[in-house]
């Protein structure tokens, strides 16, 4: 009966069940198909609810990664405005998750670096994600944070993402990079849509950067991003390379400054690929 009362009394706590947990036994720690973080949130706190939300991003993913697969289905993790990464690198390894914007009223989340005005920063940090499938990120702005797909993963969805670095940062990597997958086991159904990429962040050297790298993938949409880098050097928005069944339409990069040279897109060996005309410019 204490049981019977513990569980009706958390059930009651995240909202008349909406946000509901399932177990695998009765003697098992619950397991929530809903997770929170949020600035007023507290890493001492279980994440199940928005007023128990964690405080960083860090923390949130930990956790993520521990829910098992066969406990729950897809787990989502709402993001709520000015949120922080505290690693150098957070990895995520668990597969079927989305990560949106806990109210959208309020705008993008907001994810950034721990304290970044304290010194210079020379290098970006990393969202590396490890998952093998059903990864989307919706409504999410990060600042400072570059997101590494580190193998092939099917399902792929980023919407609505903002990446921005700083100019105190060194650009020397691509702030999206998809290029896990090989010649034999490729990503496939990547979809990058509606996102903006800029770069603020001083090149490295006299090379071109690609803001956005796609590698050995099958089943590639590109389509309504905006891409700026604000440095003298050329960019190229994304290069797309090794990829099978590519349409890219409506992307809208710009140069800043005004005389910055820049590539809509650079494609190496790719097949059955439907790119807009005004896509293949170089302006």
């Amino acid at each position: 009966m204490v049981l019977v009362g513990t569980i009706a009394a958390l059930v009651v706590s995240v909202g008349f069940n909406y946000f509901a947990y399932r177990t695998t036994s009765t003697s098992a720690a619950p397991v929530f198909e809903h997770y929170f973080v949020a600035a007023q949130g507290n890493d001492n706190n279980d994440g199940t609810a928005y007023d128990k939300a964690f405080r960083t991003f860090d923390k949130a993913i930990a956790v993520v990664n521990k829910v098992p697969a066969a406990a729950v289905g897809r787990v989502t993790l709402y993001v709520g405005g000015n949120v922080y990464m505290t690693a150098s690198t957070v990895t995520l390894t668990r597969n079927d998750i989305l990560i949106v914007n806990y109210d959208s009223t309020l705008g993008r989340s907001s994810i950034s670096q721990l304290n970044p005005s304290t010194a210079v920063l020379l290098h970006s940090t990393t969202f590396r994600i490890a998952s093998a499938s059903n990864v989307q990120l919706k409504d999410v702005k990060l600042t400072n944070i570059v997101i590494d797909f580190s193998r092939a993963i099917s399902n792929a969805l980023l919407d609505r993402v903002s990446v921005y670095l700083e100019p105190t940062l060194y650009a020397d990597a691509p702030m999206l990079d998809i290029s896990g997958g090989s010649a034999r086991t490729p990503s496939k159904n990547v979809t990058v849509t509606n996102s903006s990429f800029t770069s603020m962040a001083k090149p490295r050297s006299q090379s071109i950067q690609s803001l956005v790298n796609i590698k050995n993938a099958n089943q590639v949409l590109v389509k309504g991003n905006t891409f700026d880098a604000y440095h003298d050097n050329p960019y190229v928005a994304f290069t797309l390379q090794n990829c099978d069944g590519v349409t890219v339409s409506s992307n809208t990069p710009s140069g800043t400054p005004a005389n910055n040279r820049y590539w809509k897109y650079y494609a190496i060996d790719c097949k059955n690929a439907s790119i807009a005309d005004d896509e293949n410019t170089i302006d």
